[in-house]
Order: structure tokens, then C-alpha cells, then sequence
């Protein structure tokens, strides 16, 4: 048996039109900006533009749009296309407008681009909102019916499966609607860069598909849609389970999944990273450095904290990818043809050539680094980060404090059902109390943590559907897919209590020294429009004191 994805040539052909996208002639009129802002202070931000390799830059800012008073140096991007520019002494709790200056290699003169904006810091006492958005999942493409991929005739005419969850210009309208909002703060909770279905193909011996350029074109193919929306609101990337940055894949056959992945999101996104302003991980990773994978910061009356397990269990606790294969051999499974089922909805394969390996000769290899170790408890944030964590709630005096992650444990489906569990709960499968064998250090299960130093509500994705649910007085908020045309209310059978409504679109949060106000603001295609289901309609809403 061989491996491989026929999803693999979705993500070519994306990155391949992001690589176009981004190299478009520099004239004012046919081309699109590229920026990202991010890790923003009380005195300053990063501004990454990316531009055709050796383009002089430079950025003029200030507290009028009409009369910019200051003007960065001149930076020539690097032959990642980027070129980074990071603003200090600024004012807190002030916008700021700016705009950026081109000049490539053939053009005499500069021009001037767009301009945009952002906030430094909020004080205590002010208001401002944040948005965020569930697993956009680009590689899992639909089609021009709504389907995905190895979906068979018989599922689309029963509605079985769909086997998909993106369409491009519906992540379009959901980014121009949070551009029109304009938050401060946008958080991306994972399964945005997955490069799970590149690893089948290069475990078997074949590297031709997996290099550091084409996970970097994955993260380009990102920042063309985010450029609409995030060149005026600060972004925070989390990382989601296909991301496949693990720290259990470091001194393996897949190392480089993680180390290609770190660095690409590293180089072309904005990580916070720990100074005098961001508290996080301060330990690095050779080949990386600093992972910027779970960091905290105030703004306003709010603490904002995101965490994430990926880089901190030694064991994998599900199939990575959720395509890893198994001992099952149907067909129809091995196919893909059974979305979820076996292949999280991604084929297995055919990876042919030369230099490939026998699949009879590594599929232990494969079972035992893929496949799920059976026990929960090795999922985990680790002692460090429990440690930073706890630190972090303790000696806040935030009226608010939000927790930002992939999901609950890192695997497994469902909100409240999950924090009850191992170490965010203390209980297993069974129900049987384990936490003090099996985290003797650390005093309390994360979820009773949470609950003591009062967190308001935990955000996570993975689930593909909007839930709110509550547990001890914590919302546990599962956020909504951006750009599923089929509006699937995935995974709905894991949660036994809560509100539950379909994709797609993403969450407003307004914060108030008064209250926090969550809103569900609803994504349709223009064809998918009736007066019923509205793009931009507000399908749920709640407050909190």
C-alpha cells in the first residue's frame, strides 16, 4: 500500500496563484498590497509587507491621515518577498494611520499605497472589540456544487458527506466584513496553514512534494486573503493540530514538518514573542528560535492568553492530520472515499517514484509516530506552560480574562465534554479521578484553574461549528468556520448541551468597562442569500458582566 493526496495538487495550485498574486508589477493601479500587522504594544508595532524581492520601502505615519508627521527608513524586502518594519515610540491608547511607499528596481519613483491604521495599546477604562475566526482550512476545497474531492455520487444525492469546508471567495466576504468592522485584535485559532497532506508522500521517501518553499507558498497563500483585513487589525496565528508543528515529530523521520512549519509562520506572520509587553515561551527550538506558541498581553480591562499543546506533547493522542492510516484496508476508506471516517476527509494515496519506500516496510514506523498513543493524559500543555499559565491568571487583575486555543486537550471533539477530562479536568474516559498521578506538581486541573482566577470565556476551533456552552460559570465558545459554502454544522453530535448553529462567518467581541458582548455575524455567497440567511446578519448574541 502507498500514500498520497490528490488534495496535495489543491494546495499547489493555491500556492502557485499566491506566488503570481504577490509578484504582480508594481504600479499603483493593478497592485494588491500585501501587509500584516501584528504584536502590538503600548509603544509600538510590526508592519510585515511582503513585495518582489529588492523593493525599497518605506512607511510614513502619524496621527492624521491627511498629514503624516514621521517616516521610517528605507528597507528593501529579502528574498522571502518581506520586509519588516517595526515602530517604536509611539503613544499608548492612540491611533495611528500609515501608509506604504514602493519603489522597485525599474521605477525612478516611489508610490505610495493605501493608507491603513492601528491601535497601540488600550488603556484600562477604554473600549474597543476583537474578532475571531475557526479553522479555515484552505485545502479542503469544494468544488462548484459544494463538494469535496473523492465524495461519491451516492453521498452527494443522499447529503451523507461533503467532504469540504472552503471556498475562497466566501473567506473573501467574511475578511471584507471584518475589515469593515475594523477590531483591534484578530485571533486565528488553527487549522489555517495545514500541511498534513504534503507528509504521507515524503515519510514514504519521496521529498519532491515537501520543502521549506512549499510550506512557505501555504503561508503566502494565507496572507493573500488576510492582506484585506489585516492591514489594519493586529493578527494572532494559533496553531491547530494540521499545522503539524509538533515537538513529538523533532528527531523524527517528519522533523521537518515542524521545523519547515515554525519557520514559515515565524518569517511571514507577526508572532508575539516575549519582551516587556508579551509575557510566553522563552524557550527555543533549533532551526526555529522563539515558537511564539503560547504568549499572554493586557489590553484594556482584558487579558488575553493562548496556549497550545502541539509543541508540548511528547506523544501524538490522535492520527496526525487525522489522515494517518490505519489497519483498516476497505477501499473506500483508503480512498478517501469515506470522508472523516479514516482520512479526516483527505485521500491516502499513491505515492509513487523513485527513491520511494515499500509502504509493508515503514508502516510501523508510520503507525507508531502518527497514530494515536490511546492514552489522553499524554496530551498535554506541559509543566512550563501550566506554570506560565497559572503565573499569568494569578497576578492579573484584569476584569476580563479570555483563553485563545486549537482545542480543548488538542484533540477529540466537543467543549465542556472535554474539560472535564485529563488534565484539563482531572477525570478520564471512565470517569475515575487520575489527575494526582498523573500531574502530582501541578495542584489543579486547567479547567478548576480557569474557574478559580475567574477566566470569562475559553475560545477553541477544531469543531467546525459555532457552540457556546457554559461549565462552572466559564462560556467555553466553540467559533465557526470562515468560509464553508455548505454551512455544515460539523461535529454537532459531540456536544450534549449549549446553543449550536452552522458555519459560516466569525465572532465580534466588544469589550466594555461595563460588559463583553459576543456576536455571531453570519457569511453567505451571494447565491446562497435569502431573505432568510443574510451576509452579515447577526445570528446570535450574548453578553457578559
Amino acid at each position: 500500500m502507498i500514500l498520497k493526496s490528490k488534495k496535495v495538487f489543491f494546495i499547489f495550485s493555491l500556492a502557485f496563484i499566491s506566488i503570481l498574486f504577490s509578484q504582480l508589477s508594481y504600479k499603483k493601479e493593478s497592485y494588491p498590497e500585501n501587509i500584516i500587522i501584528g504584536k502590538p504594544t503600548n509603544n509600538s508595532i510590526m508592519i510585515s509587507i511582503m513585495a518582489i524581492e529588492n523593493t525599497a520601502i518605506y512607511i510614513n505615519y502619524g496621527l492624521d491621515e491627511r498629514n503624516y508627521t514621521n517616516k521610517t527608513e528605507i528597507i528593501h524586502s529579502s528574498k522571502d518577498q518581506t520586509a519588516i518594519f517595526n515602530i517604536d515610540k509611539l503613544m499608548p491608547n492612540t491611533q495611528y494611520y500609515y501608509r506604504a511607499n514602493y519603489k522597485s528596481s525599474d521605477n525612478e519613483k516611489f508610490y505610495a499605497g493605501d493608507t491603513n491604521s492601528f491601535w497601540t495599546q488600550r488603556s484600562i477604562g477604554s473600549s474597543f472589540t476583537f474578532g475571531v475566526q475557526g479553522d479555515s482550512h484552505p485545502e479542503r476545497l469544494c468544488d462548484e456544487f459544494g463538494y469535496g474531492m473523492g465524495i461519491s455520487a451516492n453521498q452527494r444525492n443522499s447529503g451523507e458527506a461533503r467532504g469540504c469546508m472552503y471556498d475562497p471567495e466566501l473567506y473573501k466576504k467574511t475578511l471584507r466584513m471584518v475589515d469593515e468592522d475594523r477590531p483591534d485584535l484578530y485571533f486565528m485559532l488553527g487549522d489555517d496553514f495545514s500541511i498534513s497532506n504534503l507528509l504521507p508522500n515524503y515519510f514514504q521517501g519521496d521529498d519532491s512534494g515537501f520543502s521549506q518553499s512549499i510550506v512557505d507558498d501555504i503561508y503566502i497563500n494565507q496572507r493573500n486573503f488576510l492582506r484585506i483585513m489585516a492591514n489594519s487589525t493586529a493578527l494572532f496565528p494559533v496553531n491547530g493540530n494540521h499545522e503539524e508543528a509538533r515537538l513529538s515529530l523533532l528527531n523524527t523521520p517528519l522533523h521537518n514538518s515542524s521545523i519547515f512549519a515554525g519557520n514559515a509562520r515565524n518569517r511571514y506572520f507577526p508572532v508575539p514573542t516575549p519582551n516587556t509587553f508579551y509575557s510566553g515561551n522563552e524557550k527555543p527550538i533549533e532551526g526555529i528560535g522563539l515558537l511564539g506558541d503560547y504568549f499572554s498581553f493586557r489590553w484594556g480591562d482584558a487579558l488575553f492568553i493562548s496556549i497550545d499543546p502541539y509543541w508540548h506533547s511528547t506523544r501524538v493522542t490522535e492520527r496526525i492530520g487525522g489522515m494517518g492510516i490505519s489497519r483498516v484496508t476497505r477501499p473506500e476508506v483508503l480512498r478517501g472515499t469515506n470522508p472523516g471516517a479514516n482520512t479526516g476527509g483527505m485521500d491516502s494515496g499513491t505515492a509513487m517514484g523513485v527513491g520511494t519506500k515499500a509502504w509493508a516496510e515503514i508502516e510501523g514506523d508510520w503507525i507508531r509516530l502518527t497514530q494515536s498513543s490511546g492514552n489522553l493524559w499524554d496530551a498535554t500543555i506541559g509543566d512550563r506552560q501550566y506554570q506560565f499559565l497559572k503565573k499569568t491568571l494569578e497576578e492579573s487583575d484584569a476584569k476580563y480574562k479570555f483563553i485563545f486555543m486549537h482545542h480543548v486537550l488538542g484533540t477529540g471533539r466537543g467543549g465542556v465534554e472535554r474539560a472535564t477530562k485529563y488534565e484539563w479536568g482531572g477525570y478520564n474516559d471512565k470517569d475515575e479521578w487520575e489527575f494526582d498521578q498523573e500531574r502530582p506538581s501541578w495542584g489543579l486541573p486547567i479547567h478548576q484553574l480557569l474557574v478559580k482566577n475567574n477566566v470569562s470565556i475559553v475560545f477553541q476551533a477544531h469543531d467546525h461549528l459555532f457552540a457556546k456552552q457554559e461549565l462552572d460559570g466559564i462560556i467555553y465558545q466553540s467559533v465557526p468556520n470562515p468560509a464553508d459554502p455548505g454551512y455544515q454544522e460539523i461535529n454537532f453530535q459531540a456536544y450534549k448541551t449549549g446553543d449550536l448553529l452552522p458555519n459560516s462567518g466569525y465572532l465580534n467581541v466588544e469589550v466594555s468597562p461595563e460588559n463583553v458582548k459576543v456576536t455571531y455575524k453570519r457569511s453567505y455567497l451571494d447565491k446562497d442569500e435569502t431573505d432568510s440567511a443574510m451576509h452579515g446578519q447577526i445570528d446570535y448574541q450574548y453578553t457578559i458582566n
